[in-house]
């Protein structure tokens, strides 16, 4: 009789495991002969995971991207090493209970050093060749050699410097003044030499002459405790290679880093290049960053960029984006109060807060879902109460009183957020009322007449190609049609004007469910608003608040033309509307 046992040993069934930034199918033993999989696996370990890599899980096991990776990187030829030292970090996962006992405290491998101390050698080796460096800074775990003529671009480094030196030159002294047998006495009534504290004192005596007691070969060692935890290796690495060059090299990647160290070794040069390079560089991945580093120094023209580059980029980029969660709550509430905010219309703004919020309350999520999972979300609180007026969403009202939900007057949009139970039932009262009454006075907005803080709102970007871009837009039966037209290579005209409503499926172009009204003329109050990012500038142009009687003649249906010459795409056009009572 022939019996078959299945293996019991884990390691013998094929596994999907990840090498390097692939996710590709490999064996559970690396093979000598396998110099992709070895060359990944050594990327794998030289760079840490990113933050949306730590809770993916394989497809053949629920173990965590770096399970086993220790015992995997022995049998690795090219990465002979201690076990100690064969991970950089451990990512966390389900299965590990013993998390903090593995988690290394602030621990780098030797081919982590390696490569920071590359980074700091390489410029400052062929600016000193030939020279022996004089001192020695014990920080951060490494020990850098540095030479005294450049110490002079950090003012830490100078003060600590002089500060060894004076204790140096002290102990000196009162070692010579024992081995010529002066009494106790007569040491303690002199004084004790001090180095003058001038710049020029200083200068002298980073490039200068040694003390005659002084070993022509002793190095000074300095110790610099940094508790900031925004201060990295590599940024650190990168401000004490600046010391050697005439220019600031740094790069976007290291630049929090870099501004940190900077400001712990006061470099005040290599510091405000890197707050110029944040300035221009700001992004969806990095707006969250910047302002927080902007508020943490006090640097109010930094947070003006980011909060002028939010108020643009909000709706068309960050509503579709994960790193919408980052934003801090009072930079969002500075924003939607903005003069300057760009949003296509008034509902788009809504779901960017819904968007914001579910992201809030889901802090693993490294990936947007889709706009029907965020409904279900909130449609899952219980119905005894709308969700700002439960103790979870409670702190997120000032936010939607920030919103003039009253330009929202699609159907289908209204019966949504009724759906999701998101608004107290007294809001949705007051915002029908108000859709109710206009209707009724024809389009006449009764309970709204502030223009510049109750004005609706409706947007268009205009990119490069084509010359030529509409948008129609209606409010209580009254159709408009947003043009914007390249006459010449930059030169740009804004404008807009009213629709006939008795052209044949005009309404359901916008809406199936639209009203129209036949009045002959409507009075509306408007401006026009552009804005262009050229040379690192916001540009704005506007044609300030107009009021205007519309009609349905060609010379009447038309708004006054804003025209502007702007170089640089994209352009972001706001067209603004009140309807002031008649």
């Amino acid at each position: 009789m022939l019996f078959l046992r299945a293996s019991t040993n884990p390691m013998q069934r094929t596994e999907r495991k990840q090498a390097g930034f692939t996710n590709r199918w490999q064996l559970s033993h690396s093979l000598d002969s396998d110099l992709l999989g070895s060359s990944q696996a050594f990327k794998a370990v030289r760079h840490s995971f990113s933050s949306s890599l730590l809770h993916i899980m394989t497809a053949g096991s629920m173990s965590s991207l770096s399970e086993d990776s220790a015992s995997e990187l022995g049998s690795l030829p090219s990465l002979m090493q201690e076990k100690s030292m064969s991970l950089p970090c451990i990512v966390p996962s389900e299965a590990s209970s013993s998390l903090e006992q593995t988690m290394p405290k602030r621990r780098h491998s030797w081919y982590c050093d390696q490569v920071i101390e590359d980074i700091f050698s390489y410029h400052s080796k062929s600016l000193t060749e030939g020279m022996e460096p004089e001192i020695s800074l014990e920080c951060l775990g490494i020990i850098w050699e540095l030479h005294r003529p450049y110490l002079i671009k950090s003012n830490t480094l100078a003060k600590l410097f002089m500060k060894a030196v004076q204790e140096d030159t002290s102990h000196d002294l009162e070692t010579d003044r024992q081995d010529r047998g002066e009494p106790a006495a007569q040491r303690k009534r002199e004084k004790p030499w001090k180095l003058p504290v001038s710049p020029e004192s200083i200068i002298h005596a980073l490039g200068g002459r040694r003390s005659p007691t002084q070993n022509k070969h002793k190095k000074i060692t300095l110790s610099l405790d940094i508790q900031d935890n925004m201060v990295t290796r590599t940024g650190f690495a990168i401000a004490l290679r600046n010391l050697y060059c005439s220019e600031c090299v740094v790069d976007m990647e290291n630049v929090l880093g870099v501004l940190a160290s900077a400001d712990v070794l006061q470099i005040p040069s290599l510091f405000y290049h890197c707050l110029n390079m944040m300035k221009t560089g700001i992004s969806s991945s990095t707006i969250s960053s910047f302002y927080n580093i902007a508020e943490r120094y006090n640097q109010e023209r930094l947070k003006e960029e980011c909060e002028h580059w939010l108020a643009v980029n909000l709706v068309p980029k960050l509503r579709s984006q994960a790193y919408l969660g980052q934003i801090p709550e009072d930079l969002l509430h500075k924003v939607l109060t903005s003069a300057r905010l760009f949003t296509f219309s008034e509902y788009h703004l809504f779901k960017t807060v819904l968007y914001w919020i579910y992201l809030k309350e889901n802090p693993t999520c490294h990936i947007l879902p889709a706009h029907s999972i965020i409904l279900t979300f909130f449609k899952s609180f219980p119905k005894a109460s709308c969700f700002l007026e439960s103790e979870v969403g409670q702190k997120y009202m000032p936010l939607f009183r920030c919103l003039r939900l009253y330009g929202i007057t699609d159907a289908r949009q209204l019966e949504e957020i009724e759906n999701i139970n998101i608004l107290p039932l007294k809001w949705l009262f007051r915002i029908l009322s108000c859709h109710y009454q206009a209707l009724q006075a024809g389009g006449d907005s009764v309970l709204h007449t502030d223009f510049f803080t109750q004005m609706v709102r409706a947007g268009l970007i205009v990119e490069q190609n084509p010359d030529y871009h509409t948008q129609l837009f209606s409010r209580y039966g009254f159709f408009f049609q947003l043009k914007v037209l390249k006459q010449h290579s930059s030169d740009f005209s804004f404008f807009m004007q009213r629709l006939n409503p008795t052209v044949p499926n005009l309404p359901f172009c916008i809406n199936p469910r639209s009203c129209f009204c036949l009045d002959e003329e409507r009075e509306v109050s408007y401006e026009i608003q552009v804005l262009a990012l050229e040379d690192g500038i916001w540009q704005e142009y506007k044609t300030g608040l107009l009021t205007q009687t519309f009609g349905l003649t060609n010379k009447t249906c038309k708004s006054k033309v804003l025209k502007a010459y702007i170089t640089t795409f994209p352009i972001y056009v706001t067209f603004a509307f009140l309807f002031p009572p008649s």
